[in-house]
């Protein structure tokens, strides 16, 4: 909000849970303040609204407050963590990957495994292929040298090759 504007009903009742909870900019709150001032029934809605809403008992009695702090040195544990934070080791590679591996994620794990398996299995493909020796063809492209043992080698022929007329012993 522009500071100096002036706010009307309707930007309040917006406002007013914002403004009990403490949520909002000094200026919005001056505002919020200065129209319920003048504004019976945005103050009245105000007041019900602290009448509606519960508020916990956050007192602490005092014998447990003596009891924390007869147990409990402050200074020691600030002392210990400045010396814990200069002291502590930097952490291996090997340990922000397992505490990044570790942090959550919108990715479900079971892709993540499936898509290490694959790429796995591709750089496993790839690492053979890439030694393969370079003038020796696949074992699927080699072709008989010779014709079968059960055609004769008169009626061996291509496919493709359609004689004019029919060979003789062919019916």
């Amino acid at each position: 909000m522009v500071r100096g504007a002036t706010v009307d009903c309707t930007d309040t009742h917006g406002r007013l849970v914002a403004h009990q909870d403490g949520e909002l900019s000094p200026s919005e709150t001056l505002q919020v303040s200065e129209h319920m001032s003048g504004c019976a029934r945005c103050a009245d809605r105000y007041e019900r609204l602290l009448a509606a809403t519960p508020r916990p008992n956050l007192s602490i009695p005092p014998a447990i407050l003596r009891r924390l702090h007869d147990r409990v040195d402050v200074d020691a544990i600030l002392a210990a963590a400045a010396n814990g934070a200069a002291n502590r080791p930097h952490p291996s590679w090997v340990a922000r990957g397992a505490a990044w591996l570790r942090r959550d994620t919108e990715i479900p794990m079971a892709a993540v495994i499936g898509y290490l398996l694959l790429l796995a299995a591709a750089l496993g493909w790839g690492a053979a292929s890439w030694h393969a020796p370079p003038g020796a063809p696949p074992a699927e492209t080699l072709v008989a040298e010779q014709p079968s043992p059960e055609i004769p080698a008169e009626q061996w022929q291509p496919v493709s090759w359609q004689p004019e007329e029919e060979t003789p012993g062919m019916h």
